[in-house]
């Protein structure tokens, strides 16, 4: 540490700007603009008129058009863009504390959940307590799931239709990908494993939606935090570019698989799930019956989700079903989650719900030889045990959005879809599959 503070204390060259910032006790490194000895950020604002975007609070040069362009493509001012669409509608589907989940209140939709991990928060419990708990959790884990169904296999009908619409995308030089690899490999194949890896995935829940008679031109799919948009894409490709997709995401994301469907009805949009309302988009959806889908969407999204896909469903459009493979429990949060009703009739409380969350992220985070040559973790729990109670949790508050979906009536059920594996699965590989089994056929016919 002396060395380091020695050298940072050291003046800079004679390119550098000779700031001095005093938490990293050193020199601004930064390159000094033509006439100053400080850089850019650091020019006072009296030898040179700086001003401040009014969107986001970055500081410039003002040289008349700066601020003007700087505006023109300002992130904040795209991510405001759509308080005054039709798909817009504040804390909509934020949920509320209550068990009945009622109208939020404005307490709840400001929560978020925690940031502690299961250190944190579980060493409150005491050993006993904690396997009370634990017993708890087997006991419903045990009378409510039990083993779950798996479909791990790709319909190879689909696999190949998915083949030939990426072999037109990449052109008459594309290789075949090898027997048992995933049709994507394709453009995967410059990307390595990793991006095979959720070429697969991708299609193993375009499967699922196939077997689930969800797989059509005449649908119109809404993707939950698209990403770069692989899912949609392989489902377009599965479909023949027959149907209407509509992709969502809070983020800024490169929407690398976007560049092959810019046609009519297929759009992105940039809005939090929290505020989405998906009747706003009636005209874009052309009275198709809409199919939600979403691949490893974080916590508190999916709730967000299903409860958008409710309302929708309570409007004059219908939602014929939806697959979305879930993940990061540990981010969800109690006035968000859409099972608290049924959480709290077989035996936990709310302060159990944070103890849950916590206990969730067992599953995932590796096992740990050197607590399973002490004998336990957190008072009682082998690594092993505490990884197949980890998996028990996830399934637990999976099983609360299932039974919120049965009770706005929907059929609704969760399935591994995927192996558990980080090379060629996912070590999250639950898929809750929903249906509408009243839900009318549409004008459209598929293609």
């Amino acid at each position: 540490m002396g060395k380091r503070k020695q050298a940072g204390e050291q003046p800079p060259d004679d390119t550098s700007c000779r700031e001095w910032l005093a938490r990293k006790r050193r020199f601004c490194t930064q390159p000094r603009i033509c006439g100053s000895d400080r850089c850019n950020h650091h020019q006072p604002a009296e030898e040179h008129q700086l001003v401040e975007c009014p969107l986001c609070g970055d500081r410039m040069r003002h040289d008349g058009k700066r601020l003007k362009k700087h505006m023109n493509k300002c992130n904040a001012a795209k991510k405001a863009d759509y308080t005054g669409c039709e798909f817009f509608s504040q804390d909509l589907n934020a949920g509320s504390g209550s068990d009945d989940d009622a109208a939020p209140d404005q307490k709840s939709v400001n929560a978020e959940p925690s940031r502690a991990g299961a250190g944190g928060t579980l060493t409150k419990l005491t050993p006993e307590e904690l396997e009370e708990l634990c017993g708890r959790v087997r006991r419903v884990y045990s009378e409510w799931i039990g083993e779950l169904g798996e479909d791990r296999t790709e319909d190879p009908a689909l696999a190949e239709a998915v083949w030939a619409h990426e072999q037109a995308y990449e052109g008459a030089a594309a290789e075949r990908p090898s027997e048992g690899a995933s049709p994507e490999a394709s453009s995967s194949r410059k990307l390595g494993r990793k991006a095979l890896k959720h070429g697969s995935q991708s299609i193993q829940i375009a499967t699922q939606l196939k077997r689930a008679g969800l797989l059509g031109g005449q649908f119109c799919y809404v993707e939950f935090g698209a990403g770069k948009g692989g899912l949609s894409h392989t489902i377009a490709a599965a479909t023949n570019d027959s149907a209407l997709h509509i992709l969502i995401d809070c983020g800024t994301v490169r929407c690398k698989d976007d560049r092959f469907h810019r046609r009519e009805g297929y759009s992105r949009h940039r809005i939090d799930i929290k505020h989405l309302k998906l009747a706003g988009f009636k005209n874009q959806m052309d009275s198709r019956a809409v199919v939600g889908v979403g691949k490893h969407l974080c916590g508190q999204a999916t709730d967000y989700a299903l409860r958008s896909l409710i309302d929708l469903n309570q409007s004059s459009l219908r939602v014929a079903g939806a697959a979305i493979a879930l993940c990061c429990h540990h981010r969800c949060g109690w006035h968000s989650y859409t099972g608290k009703g049924w959480l709290t009739s077989v035996g936990f409380s709310r302060a159990d719900f944070e103890y849950l969350r916590c206990m969730s992220s067992w599953a995932v985070c590796g096992e740990r030889p050197q607590q399973e040559t002490e004998g336990a973790t957190q008072g009682s729990e082998g690594a092993s045990r505490r990884v197949e109670l980890g998996l028990q949790v996830k399934r637990v508050l999976d099983m609360g959005r299932v039974q919120y979906l049965k009770q706005h009536g929907l059929d609704a059920s969760l399935l591994l879809y995927c192996h558990p594996s980080k090379d060629h699965g996912s070590l999250e590989n639950c898929l809750i599959r929903v249906q509408n089994k009243q839900s009318p056929c549409t004008k459209h016919k598929a293609a």
